[in-house]
């Protein structure tokens, strides 16, 4: 009986011993061509041909003495790689880890002759006696690098493993060359040289590897980028039973199957795309290897490399690469462009060349990129659910976590969609404070949630907060019944559109949309808020500098993302001075034209699937497309203030506590200066801010001498 090989007891072990190849290829290297250095005493030069060599390459005839040489290297090299194969296979069995064993098998090396002259090539990296050894053999100690004609020499010992290793260096077509794991490089100095001449090397990331530096790299995978290993069980991403039953059968068949196979994780942020990747390549026995793709879209050209860089690091980890962040190839929004489609390009390059499993992770399908790949599979994950939110936050919320009295998962659910992702985030905050005795008040649980969302928007908007009641909105009678009336109908629609089934059957989205319209400083945007308090929503007021963008399909892709985290938040999105952003279309005679009515058109779309409220405020409201006024079910019109309402206007914005003099007739001031709310706020705090520097109480001089200033530079005539 056999005694079992014993196994190697580290990776470096197993590639020194493995070296034994290089070896005995460099010997016969030596011994094949040492007529190159023959001189009649029997000496070596390197300074020219000589006539032994090219008589011996001419008649293509060895002597027996040499030819019995080589037939003892041969034996000597089969019973090595005898030798090593039953080491390996006994290291792996005993769960050992040997790079180069990995390297192999990731990349389909089944030639011996490719395969020694991967060794070779590492061998020129990292062993020191090799380099020169090496330089021995080229008679030539200033040369740095290996050749193709060197490893020709070197790795193939018949005509047919010549031809056929000549092949793999001119047709570059095997997946070392396709993932980058070996370059091809002209020799600085060089000029014009035959093809044997090109340098041949590793690039550094698989000398790394295969030298015992086996973690992914953050040059490789960037700054998000993450190998997702170990079990993950099914039940620990709480999706739909169809929605994992649906993905983990199609990577299944992907997996199995022959050729590439991509499938699309689509589904908002924090929702769960990486975690159920996970899942199912935890179920095949695989790790993940997850990167987004935004962090490298600002260089279009060197996308290719990095993907395929991706691809290779996958495979020497044997895990399933997946691409996040594609969001912003979507061609069909905002037209095409040319460094989107560069992108889009590279993404189908290396997609068709990665053979099994590619996934991808997107917040909506990208039609653009998915109609340029064979074999898609679209998995949508929805956004949780209120049954599946509770379990969340009951999964991550500490056991010892005390709410307050009357306050619980059920109110934040009720209030709140949120994914898991964000769940999590503020269950982090609620474990910061164990132990403190605190209890959690439904005031700080909205503070935390209000920034978790507002970071998501960044600064594309900020969420409105408010200390004012409607008794500080002074507006005619009018104007707050249609304010109510607004209110009225967002608390109870869920009656009249899914239990009476009013409304149901418009052809239209269900969204509900606001014009707000009059002067500057008629409470529009404190009207907003106010509404936003009352149905307990928050309010996001949209930045339109942000949001706009000069680059074709970045402004869409910002409305999407706004829409997208105000359905997750239940949220009033508050677009202020909207007819600059829902403005006319215009005829189309440039293509500048075309792409601002592409936007306009995507705009009117979201607007009208978008579940929340969406209230527009606009000094101009004959600016506003036609297209967008037929969506609007509530318009509001905020006129400018009567002598009466400003008045009440003065008298409810200086408070109480204001060392306000006697003297002051707001009788006078409201029928002397017509003037709105805002710029009466203006007018009190400037002279509130004379008073402070004069150290009195707030006279009438003062006042008069505000609303003078504050009237002039509204244009307005000032009577003395």
């Amino acid at each position: 009986m056999q005694t079992p090989a014993c196994p190697y007891l580290s990776p470096i072990e197993a590639l020194e011993e493995t070296m034994g190849l290089v070896k005995i290829g460099l010997r016969r290297h030596l011994l094949l061509y040492a007529h190159r250095f023959n001189k009649p005493a029997d000496g070596y030069e390197d300074l020219y041909v000589g006539r032994a060599e090219v008589e011996t390459f001419l008649s293509g005839t060895a002597d027996a003495a040499l030819a019995q040489r080589l037939a003892e290297l041969d034996a000597e090299d089969a019973a090595l790689r005898a030798h090593l194969a039953a080491r390996t296979e006994t290291s792996v069995a005993e769960g050992t880890t040997l790079p180069l064993e990995e390297f192999r098998a990731a990349f389909g090396i089944t030639e011996d002759t490719i395969f020694d002259c991967v060794i070779l090539l590492l061998a020129a990296e990292l062993f020191p006696q090799f380099v020169r050894a090496f330089a021995f053999a080229w008679a030539d100690f200033t040369r740095r690098h290996v050749d193709v004609g060197f490893l020709l020499e070197c790795c193939a010992k018949t005509a047919e493993e010549r031809e056929q290793l000549l092949l793999f260096f001119l047709r570059r077509s095997h997946p070392l060359f396709l993932f980058g794991c070996i370059e091809l490089f002209d020799p600085p100095g060089t000029g014009a040289r035959p093809f044997v001449q090109t340098g041949v090397r590793l690039t550094p990331r698989i000398v790394q590897f295969l030298g015992g530096e086996v973690q992914p790299p953050i040059g490789v995978i960037g700054l998000r980028g993450r190998l997702w290993e170990g079990e993950r069980t099914a039940d620990s991403v709480l999706v739909g039973d169809s929605t994992r039953d649906r993905f983990l059968g199609a990577l299944r068949d992907a997996v199995g199957g022959v050729g590439p196979q991509r499938i699309f994780l689509v589904g908002p942020d924090g929702v769960g795309r990486r975690s159920l990747a996970h899942v199912g390549a935890s179920h095949l026995g695989r790790p993940l290897l997850s990167v987004d793709l935004d962090e490298w879209m600002d260089d279009p050209k060197r996308l290719y490399s990095r993907l395929a860089a991706v691809v290779r690091e996958a495979a020497l980890h044997n895990a399933i690469p997946m691409f996040c962040g594609a969001d912003g190839l979507d061609l069909e929004v905002g037209g095409a462009v040319e460094t989107r489609a560069e992108a889009v390009a590279a993404i189908e390059n290396i997609a068709g060349i990665t053979p099994g499993a590619v996934l991808f992770g997107t917040r909506r399908p990208i039609r653009s990129l998915m109609d340029r790949l064979t074999h898609c599979t679209v998995v949508v994950i929805p956004p949780p659910d209120a049954e599946t939110q509770t379990a969340l936050w009951r999964r991550f919320l500490p056991p010892e976590t005390r709410f307050a009295p009357g306050f619980g998962i059920g109110d934040i659910v009720a209030r709140y969609s949120l994914t898991g992702g964000t769940i999590k985030r503020v269950a982090a905050r609620c474990a910061a404070i164990r132990g403190t005795g605190e209890v959690v008040e439904p005031s700080r649980m909205t503070e935390w949630i209000r920034d978790e969302l507002s970071q998501r928007l960044g600064s594309l908007a900020t969420t409105v907060t408010t200390g004012h009641t409607w008794d500080d909105l002074i507006v005619p009678q009018t104007t707050r019944d249609a304010l109510d009336e607004l209110t009225s109908f967002v608390r109870h629609r869920r009656r009249i559109v899914a239990e009476w089934g009013i409304g149901a059957k418009t052809e239209r989205g269900r969204g509900i949309a606001a014009l707000f319209f009059g002067p500057p400083g008629t409470g529009k945007t404190m009207a907003a808020s106010l509404v936003g308090a009352a149905l307990g929503m928050e309010v996001f007021q949209i930045d339109l500098s942000q949001v706009v963008d000069k680059y074709i399909g970045e402004t869409e892709k910002n409305l999407g993302r706004m829409f997208d985290e105000g359905a997750r938040a239940q949220a009033v999105l508050l677009f202020d001075e909207a007819d600059s952003l829902f403005g006319k279309r215009t005829g189309v005679s440039s293509a500048t034209d075309r792409y601002s009515n592409l936007e306009i058109n995507f705009l009117l779309q979201r607007l009208e699937r978008y579940e929340g409220i969406s209230i527009l405020t606009s000094n101009f409201p004959e600016l506003i497309d036609d297209a967008f006024k037929r969506r609007i079910r509530f318009k509001v019109e905020f006129p400018f203030p009567t002598p009466e309402e400003r008045r009440r206007l003065w008298e409810t914005m200086i408070p109480s506590s204001a060392p306000l003099d006697g003297g002051v007739s707001l009788e006078h001031l409201a029928r002397s200066y017509e003037l709105t709310g805002a710029h009466i706020q203006n007018v009190i705090l400037r002279a509130a801010a004379m008073a402070a520097n004069e150290g009195t109480g707030l006279t009438m001089e003062m006042m008069t001498r505000a609303a003078n200033r504050e009237y002039a530079e509204l244009g307005n005539i000032v009577r003395e």
